[in-house]
């Protein structure tokens, strides 16, 4: 079962607008969420908010026929109308560790800590850090200024109809999901396990760098994400050292669209875009990079080929492999995007992040086993 536990303020938008953020991927990738949980306090309004909340969902379920479950089952609240002592703290506490370690432990949970106060948001996300087993992403719901203040208990019940459900059911563009990365700790077999939960970024990559003996304890996915990203950074080090590309930069999103690139690099009034693929365990036999690396950069070139007429854009896949699928082939050759190899890089990863390079990239080979060319690298 996929869960939705939402802190809830004084604001009833805040959980049905999480929940249409999701189905609808505004912001994230789609998910069809089976259950809504609401945590909060017992303020005088609670029940009516609440009450609009499970209407709301009721119409959504007679619209569309999805039968997503928000009751009186899903509804949870400290005894106080605030977080006024230790007491109000604790009872809060409990109520998170207890969805997460028993009620929700075996389900995948996905967290919005936008309702509420900023000590229910913090103390969620430690709650998730040590005992979220189940969650799969923590969030923070942006809604427009206009629509928030609508939102509030002071002029929800002032506004129209039309403008209540507005609030209820944001149309899109008036709201969205933002990723909370977090680390994650975990015993396994008697060792530490730290799993990284949303995508990475660089305070992540600095509290590793700071306590490497952790990055032994990344898991599987997690590790394969830092190496990932930093394979990325290296990219990007590479074209500013050795290609003397200034401005570089990599996870770079483009002001007016909604997607962003690996990399991003200027040079001479040019622009460079990269996307980048990091095969772990390198097996020339079953590694090469696939059709959709290259058409997310067909994407990004498309856009800023359209914002920029009068600049030249190139755009580079950047892999470890030496060579890519054949649609992959096809679909660089049509759109000119040139297939660039590292050649293999694994033997430079060491136990810390940064004190690796790429020496080299070079264009791959279609045609020819390129195994000797990159040799060197």
């Amino acid at each position: 079962m996929k869960v939705l536990i939402s802190l809830l303020g004084l604001s009833p938008g805040v959980v049905t607008g999480a929940y249409y953020a999701m189905y609808y991927g505004w912001g994230i990738d789609p998910v069809q969420i089976d259950k809504v949980v609401s945590v909060g306090t017992s303020a005088k309004l609670m029940d009516l908010i609440e009450s609009e909340i499970e209407n709301e969902f009721g119409r959504w379920r007679s619209r569309s026929g999805i039968q997503v479950q928000y009751d009186r089952t899903s509804r949870y609240h400290i005894d106080g109308e605030d977080l006024r002592d230790e007491n109000d703290v604790d009872q809060f506490r409990k109520i998170i560790l207890r969805l997460l370690r028993e009620d929700y432990r075996n389900d995948d949970i996905y967290m919005v800590v936008a309702g509420g106060r900023k000590s229910m948001a913090a103390l969620s996300a430690v709650a998730a850090q040590l005992y979220g087993y189940g969650v799969k992403g923590m969030y923070h719901l942006y809604i427009e200024k206009n629509l928030e203040d609508d939102g509030s208990s002071d002029r929800f019940w002032n506004i129209d109809l039309k403008r209540q459900q507005e609030v209820l059911h944001p149309p899109k563009g008036k709201c969205g999901l933002v990723h909370i990365p977090y680390l994650q700790f975990k015993g396994k077999e008697g060792e530490i396990s730290l799993a990284i939960r949303g995508e990475v970024q660089d305070y992540i990559i600095q509290y590793l760098e700071e306590n490497p003996s952790f990055i032994p304890c990344l898991e599987k996915n997690s590790y394969g994400n830092v190496l990932g990203y930093m394979f990325e950074v290296k990219v990007m080090e590479y074209l500013r050292q050795k290609e003397g590309y200034s401005n570089a930069s990599h996870h770079y999103s483009f002001p007016g669209h909604s997607g962003d690139v690996d990399v991003f690099a200027e040079k001479d009034g040019n622009i460079l875009i990269c996307e980048c693929r990091l095969f772990l365990n390198y097996d020339p036999e079953r590694h090469s990079v696939e059709a959709k690396k290259v058409r997310q950069i067909v994407d990004r070139m498309i856009f800023l080929r359209e914002k920029y007429k009068d600049i030249k854009i190139e755009a580079w896949v950047v892999s470890n492999a030496k060579t890519a699928q054949d649609d992959a082939w096809d679909l660089a050759t049509q759109w000119d995007i040139k297939m660039m190899t590292t050649g293999p890089i694994e033997s430079r990863f060491k136990t810390t992040l940064y004190d690796w390079r790429i020496s080299r990239i070079l264009p791959m080979d279609r045609n020819q086993d390129c195994r000797d060319t990159v040799s060197k690298i």
